[in-house]
């Protein structure tokens, strides 16, 4: 799941970036000589004299617990300070943070505010990001003819995951719809934002300055969660009755690919799952437990189970190859 990040972007948004702030070099130094520590607080020095860059890779590195101890509040905290002064990076990876709801409750709502303005600057991640939630409308109406421009427009960077995105839609929208979008594409138009389908929970700070072009390629895409009905039948391991056996000897942890906010949203995004990955997904039967979010109430994990801690790592590693987003977690241990 979008989280863990990919070692080798942060690692390449470090060497592509140039800087005038000497606390951004020695960051960089630091982090390339593996000094976390060290390149974290070099990191936040050149952030405070504001180099919008060196937030977001303190942001990142926050998120990962790396240089700091794993703090998601703090983590995006810096990197929106990053996003709202306009850096493309920092606001696609918020975007896709929001969108998969890991580490912080989903929240489509703010994955929206954050994936346009970058998909708007280019970014490629942002586009396929936002081309799914428009999709399948989560956290706004759903609109085949926007979503397909956006998919269209991140397929032409060779983005794959947003090349089988735009098969798809096109594979769903009418002829209108289709020539809606090439027209958009044709006369270098942009879909107006729809309007949102459910309230902002979240305070919202102003609207980010116009980006600046991005310094770094983005955080790996977060695909949101597609909803094709009917959903599967799933179990919900919490529930009062049956209750699930409980995992055998060794085999106590599982793979969690998604955390809603509701069992209905999270069945919808194991609908989704098993549609786009069904090789690795079919047969599989997902557990949906609730756990308490601080500050947050209740969510629903999406948890396949049934592993040892090794075949979890390994399996959750398969499904982020295949474009999926996991984290493995140990059952019963919140």
């Amino acid at each position: 799941m979008l989280r863990p990040l990919a070692p080798l972007l942060l690692i390449l948004a470090l060497a592509a970036v140039p800087t005038a702030h000497a606390d951004m070099a020695q960051g960089r130094a630091a982090f390339a000589a593996g000094k976390y520590d060290q390149a974290f607080k070099e990191f936040v020095k050149a952030g405070d004299k504001g180099d919008l860059t060196a937030l977001y890779l303190a942001g990142e590195m926050q998120l990962q617990g790396r240089g700091a101890p794993k703090d998601a509040k703090a983590a995006l905290k810096l990197m929106r300070r990053a996003a709202e002064g306009g850096h493309v990076a920092a606001m696609s990876a918020l975007g896709a943070v929001y969108a998969y709801g890991q580490d912080v409750p989903a929240d489509y709502e703010q994955a929206l505010r954050w994936l346009r303005p970058a998909a708007e600057a280019d970014d490629m991640h942002a586009q396929n990001n936002l081309a799914t939630l428009l999709y399948f409308g989560l956290g706004t109406e759903k609109d085949i003819v926007s979503a397909l421009y956006w998919a269209r427009r991140a397929a032409g960077k060779n983005l794959v995951a947003a090349v089988k995105l735009a098969a798809e839609i096109a594979a769903q929208a009418t002829p209108e719809q289709a020539s809606a979008a090439n027209a958009m594409l044709a006369s270098g138009q942009r879909p107006k934002p729809p309007q949102s389908t459910t309230p902002l929970a979240r305070e919202v700070s102003p609207p980010p300055k116009p980006p600046e072009p991005a310094a770094a390629e983005a955080p790996h895409a977060v695909e949101a969660p597609p909803p094709p009905p009917p959903p599967p039948a799933v179990e919900v391991a919490d529930s009062p009755t049956p209750l699930p056996p409980p995992p055998a000897a060794g085999q106590d942890w599982a793979v969690q690919v998604g955390s809603l906010p509701s069992r209905g949203e999270a069945e919808k995004h194991w609908a989704g799952l098993t549609k786009r990955h069904a090789d690795l997904l079919a047969g599989r039967t997902p557990l949906l437990r609730e756990a308490d979010v601080a500050g947050k109430g209740r969510y629903t994990r999406v948890l396949l189970g049934g592993f040892d801690k090794a075949g979890a790592a390994s399996f959750c590693t398969t499904l982020k190859a295949a474009g999926a987003d996991c984290l493995t977690r140990r059952l019963g241990v919140d």
